[in-house]
């Protein structure tokens, strides 16, 4: 929903924020700091959910997202040791928001796709 309202983006402020922890995450992948990568993925997710300009949807994601953070933590350590490097993981965060900037939600819900199927492979494998 938040993509489907919130792509094409028309105030160009909005993606601010997703290029503020974007650019803080592939400094934590550089430095193969993983505690402040995942803190910078919600970061990173939250004002995308926000692109929408739906409060009560944002109030909605705040909670679930912070419950997913553990999962995110655990999901990463598994990534880094089978499928993917950090930097590898922040690219993949880097073309998501291209995407967006690009302003086709078909695409963005594409790869948000892939991603949530990446994410659960990193479980059901290991």
């Amino acid at each position: 929903m938040a993509v489907e309202l919130g792509v094409p983006v028309h105030d160009p402020q909005r993606l601010v924020a997703c290029h503020e922890a974007l650019a803080r995450t592939e400094q934590n992948a550089r430095d193969k700091d993983c505690g402040p990568l995942v803190e910078n993925g919600y970061a990173f997710h939250s004002p995308i959910v926000a692109l929408a300009g739906h409060r009560r949807l944002s109030e909605m994601y705040r909670p679930v997202q912070q419950q997913v953070l553990l999962c995110m933590s655990r999901k990463l350590s598994t990534r880094e040791r089978f499928h993917e490097n950090l930097m590898e993981h922040a690219a993949r965060y880097r073309h998501l928001l291209e995407l967006i900037e690009a302003g086709e939600p078909p695409a963005v819900l594409a790869e948000l796709a892939v991603l949530a199927v990446h994410g659960e492979r990193s479980f059901a494998e290991h």
